[in-house]
């Protein structure tokens, strides 16, 4: 099986794209950080990962409408890898997180029709 559950925050707003299918593609990062107590120092640490996320279809115009950058997000998903050639001729492997389903759990937003968007959007995770 493979299955993703992320949750964090949006690095960057949503980019559409439509492939020539006439499919809409949206890309955008997440990022997600652990906390812990280090053992010797009792400090709390952390630690920030970054993940590239994409979305198809009728939810990747969902995402792209109403989640911006800032928003915190719960994602359901999975991992996809990938590879291209880049311009000069050189393989570049990718690492992706295809978003099945999502739940957008805040909107930093000022103004408050934008704020009564809040609540969970396209929220077909089993949580």
């Amino acid at each position: 099986m493979n299955q993703v559950t992320l949750f964090g925050n949006v690095g960057s707003d949503p980019e559409v794209h439509t492939l020539n299918n006439g499919e809409s593609i949206v890309k955008f990062s997440l990022a997600t950080t652990e906390k812990w107590k280090n053992k010797l120092s009792g400090e709390m640490e952390s630690k920030t990962e970054w993940h590239r996320l994409v979305c198809f279809g009728a939810k990747a115009k969902v995402l792209s409408d109403y989640v911006k950058k800032g928003n915190q997000l719960l994602v359901l998903g999975s991992i996809q890898y990938g590879s291209y050639d880049n311009k000069d001729g050189i393989k570049v492997y990718t690492t992706d997180i295809r978003v099945n389903n999502f739940s957008l759990v805040s909107n930093k937003a000022s103004t408050p029709q934008a704020a009564s968007l809040a609540t969970p959007v396209a929220s077909d995770l089993p949580f």
